[in-house]
């Protein structure tokens, strides 16, 4: 029986396994592009969100007249960075803000970020847990002490020969989904009966010819009629949709090299009120698209972050081949506990989708170095004879590569140098 090793930092080696490079820092395009949100007067672009009640399509649409074609990766994509080009890059993107609210892409080494058409999300519903209730030790999640103001998911390591979509019978047709828990939408929606919940989660969809990422909203048991704008689900629940922006299709064994991230911050005015989905490509691109901060209450109520590979959508499952085994992390900022300190990981899955995977105990908790990570969760998947274990248990080895998101003191930075610098730029104009 082999035994994995965890390690905090994101290059971790396992026995028997074949390593997926390591996480590079975000923070300095996310917030640059969190930066130019707030202060451009554009307006988010229509969409139409869940056109269809009850149960959702499984068929994918044919694309409607004038929908964002699927991107084809430019010559830049195909340069494979070094470790010291991907910072340097980094480090270059950090001035570089979105001009407005919508879809953009951005890919190594180029330093400018590239408006893309957004389009309308898949007729599908991501499914809250059977019931609407959360399924407790069906999955692993990040728990904070204070709020998440950003969190990703990410594998640092997977063996992986296929996958199957339980519903469509699709190879290759799955989503990665980063999940907010439960939380009472008091300020957004106060007509809610005492039982409704919302529900946010950031979902990259990857399926033949129809990969998006987007976000999708839920108001649970709010029943009918549903707010202007959402769709009614089984006459009691309420979904609706972001824009969605078009990215290049990920076959499954790509999967070592995709990540999924989410940010919710209300400022009280002094800065953007923002959600917004980033994803990481295998082709070195960076896509981010804006939601539409549906629920502001959120950005000091998320506590949980759920991560991991679900079915396609409507409760499937991701059926893997034999012989597979994924490492999941989740990593967090808290914006009240920068280090971590409180970070726990909670034994709940918050969707109905699923895959056909086993968790291996343990799960690794890592609060942060500064300088060095972020803190995460970390934890496997499979459904061959492994065993697992955490390296130091919850203490931190030297060394990083996490996803480096935004934290709170960096935005309030960011911002304010990003005013002084317009101003300066304004005045010379």
């Amino acid at each position: 029986m082999e035994t994995l090793i965890f390690i905090p930092n994101r290059s971790s080696q396992c026995d028997g396994m074949n390593t997926s490079r390591s996480l590079r820092a975000r923070v300095t395009i996310l917030l640059g592009m969190l930066i130019a949100v707030g202060v451009s007067s554009a307006i988010l672009s229509p969409f139409a969100a869940c056109a269809q009640t009850g149960a959702p399509h499984v068929k994918e649409p044919a694309p409607s007249e004038g929908a964002a074609p699927e991107p084809t990766p430019s010559p830049a994509t195909t340069e494979r960075p070094t470790e010291q080009s991907r910072k340097a890059w980094q480090k270059a993107m950090k001035g570089v803000a979105l001009p407005k609210k919508g879809c953009f892409k951005t890919a190594y080494p180029s330093k400018e970020w590239q408006e893309v058409p957004c389009t309308t999300a898949p007729n599908r519903f991501y499914l809250p847990a059977r019931g609407f209730a959360p399924t407790p030790g069906a999955g692993n999640s990040a728990q904070v002490a204070g709020h998440i103001v950003s969190a990703g998911g990410s594998f640092d390591s997977v063996i992986v020969t296929g996958e199957t979509d339980s519903l469509t019978n699709t190879a290759d047709a799955y989503s990665l989904q980063l999940n907010t828990q439960p939380f009472a939408p008091t300020t957004s929606f106060p007509h809610c009966i005492s039982s409704c919940q919302a529900f946010e989660q950031f979902i990259f969809s990857n399926y033949p010819g129809a990969s998006l990422a987007f976000i999708q909203y839920w108001l649970e048991w709010y029943g009918n009629p549903c707010p202007s704008g959402w769709f009614s689900v089984q006459g009691f629940h309420c979904v609706r949709n972001s824009p969605a922006v078009s990215v290049p299709f990920e076959p499954i064994h790509n999967l070592g090299s995709l990540e999924l991230g989410g940010v919710v911050f209300e400022s009280g005015g002094a800065l953007p009120d923002v959600d917004v989905l980033f994803l990481w490509t295998s082709g070195n691109v960076f896509y981010a698209v804006n939601g539409g901060f549906y629920f502001p209450e959120l950005a000091s109520s998320w506590e949980i972050a759920e991560f991991n590979i679900f079915g396609i959508c409507c409760g499937s499952a991701a059926n893997f081949n034999p012989d597979t085994t994924i490492v999941v992390r989740t990593v967090v900022e808290d914006a009240t506990d920068l280090h971590g300190v409180g970070l726990s990981c909670v034994g709940t899955q918050y969707v109905a989708e699923s895959n056909n995977l086993t968790l291996l105990p343990p799960c690794c908790v890592y609060p942060r170095v500064v300088g060095e990570n972020t803190p995460a969760i970390v934890f496997a998947e499979s459904d061959a004879a492994r065993t697992s274990i955490c390296s130091g248990g919850t203490a931190i080895a030297s060394g990083g590569g996490n996803i480096a998101l935004v934290t709170f003191a960096g935005l309030l930075a960011l911002w304010s140098l990003a005013r002084v610098w317009r101003h300066r730029r304004g005045a010379r104009q």
